[in-house]
């Protein structure tokens, strides 16, 4: 069984797919989230959940379950690095181990930089130029060269967890200190373990049957989000017709 840490999942790159539903967590997970966070034991290790992941290339995965925890991993760490930069802004020292945290949370879990190119490739994301992607992008990771003019109902809860998770930081921050947002990030990163399953497309398993079924437990799929699901796995069914001029 492939057990690992956050730190450990995150030696390779992940897409959400286009026939996932987007980020449908709202108030009361994000307080169960938190919740289990604070109360983690800093020194052991707990199972918090499982990652259904498909290979798509070489250190690339889509993300058939788990999408919802991994997204909301990845808005508290973005949290958490906007929270202790804008420290900074306010004159407070911070020690070299805080600043090399904004960094390795940047360079690890967000995105991988080429200043010499001026490029920038995200780690984790939704499919390319979807709404999601780009708010995500322009709203939760600061990119100022992403525009997103659009919203919906997912990407209003991107927006709630991000707000959400900066006051609960701030709050944090005021009654222990610093020192209390790196024990948060170490625990998030550390302690909590997920299992792995990778899957592959064969003639006897189907990627968008399983999705379907695996997310009949929890917050249940809507018929919109199960009929956009039956409609892409679909077109999987047909292949493109050898035409005259190819």
């Amino acid at each position: 069984m492939d057990i690992r840490t956050l730190s450990e999942v995150f030696n390779a790159f992940y897409v959400i797919p286009s026939y996932q539903r987007g980020y449908a967590w709202e108030k009361k997970q994000l307080e169960d989230f938190w919740s289990d966070l604070e109360n983690a034991n800093s020194k052991k290790k707990h199972f918090f959940g499982t990652f259904f992941l498909e290979k798509k290339g070489k250190n690339l995965f889509e993300v058939i379950d788990g999408q919802q925890r991994l997204t909301t991993s990845i808005i508290l760490l973005q949290s958490i690095c906007d929270f202790l930069s804008t420290i900074d802004k306010d004159g407070f020292f911070l020690s070299s181990t805080v600043k090399e945290t904004i960094s390795e949370i940047r360079g690890k879990y967000i995105c991988i930089e080429n200043k010499r190119e001026c490029a920038v490739t995200y780690i984790f994301g939704y499919n390319n130029n979807t709404v999601s992607d780009r708010f995500l992008r322009r709203n939760v990771f600061n990119d100022p060269n992403v525009t997103c003019s659009q919203e919906s109902y997912y990407t209003l809860n991107i927006k709630k967890a991000k707000d959400f998770f900066m006051q609960n930081i701030a709050e944090l921050h005021k009654a222990e200190g610093v020192d209390a947002i790196e024990i948060l990030y170490r625990k998030l990163t550390q302690q909590l373990k997920f299992q792995l399953i990778e899957v592959k497309q064969t003639d006897d398993f189907n990627i968008f049957v399983a999705f379907e079924t695996i997310n009949n437990r929890g917050r249940q799929l809507s018929n919109l989000e199960k009929l956009k699901n039956r409609l892409i796995y679909l077109t999987t069914l047909y292949h493109k017709p050898n035409l005259p001029f190819e």
